[in-house]
């Protein structure tokens, strides 16, 4: 656990607005701040409810420095407060009831990463804030985030779609086109010692635009009476 850092006002406001913009978990903002894991975090509590009056340093000596709040700054600080609180009962009203409408029966906390990420999408409410009401850790939300963006591996079904999607146009043209999906299903299962399905055929036929003409390279005969 790292100890206390003695900064500035200055630099307590750039740490803290820098740490909200990026989403720095406090363990990581700490890490690069070289500061310990409970100042930053007290740090972006004062600031979050008194702005940057909060980050001063009240202190012995300093305490002399702080000129008393006016009684118009009182009302402007205890306006601030209440509409906060407001916009924390709206969100949380609206984050719970989108929970409750995802999978609320699922046994691990999907359905609520879900709906953290979809309300943070559509209103860019605080991440920070969303996983407290939600009961997770920020950390596992990004874990979860982190997850959601690594490419899931193909199973072989996906696999073996992809080669019949190289494979299947390859064989229509050396036919000139001439053959339709079951023709093709006898050729690929043949050739290669497959077991396709015909509708499987078609299906993939039909994602890239391929019909048999099965009457082509026939010429047809008139007939005369």
């Amino acid at each position: 656990m790292k100890n206390g850092r003695k900064t500035t006002h200055a630099q307590r406001l750039a740490i803290v607005k820098e740490t909200l913009k990026n989403n720095y978990s406090y363990t990581e903002a700490s890490t690069k701040y070289q500061a310990s894991y409970q100042q930053i975090y007290t740090w972006v509590q004062k600031y979050q409810k008194l702005g940057s009056a909060g980050l001063e340093d009240r202190r012995g000596k300093n305490l002399v420095k702080q000129l008393p709040l006016t009684k118009a700054d009182k009302e402007k600080l205890a306006a601030k407060l209440a509409w906060e609180q407001a916009q924390h009962a709206k969100i949380k009203t609206e984050l719970l009831r989108l929970i409750a409408q995802s999978s609320a029966n699922s046994s691990n906390n999907e359905h609520k990463y879900q709906a953290i990420f979809t309300y943070h999408r559509e209103t860019s409410a605080p991440i920070q804030e969303l996983c407290r009401i939600a009961g997770i850790s920020r950390q596992a939300y990004y874990k979860w985030i982190q997850r959601q963006r690594s490419p899931r591996p193909k199973n072989q079904r996906e696999l073996d779609n992809d080669w019949l999607e190289t494979i299947i146009p390859e064989l229509f043209h050396e036919f000139n086109g001439t053959y339709g999906y079951r023709r093709l299903t006898s050729e690929i299962n043949e050739r290669f010692n497959q077991h396709f399905g015909w509708k499987r055929i078609r299906r993939i036929m039909i994602k890239l635009g391929l019909k048999g003409d099965y009457w082509a390279g026939h010429s047809t005969r008139k007939t005369t009476d």
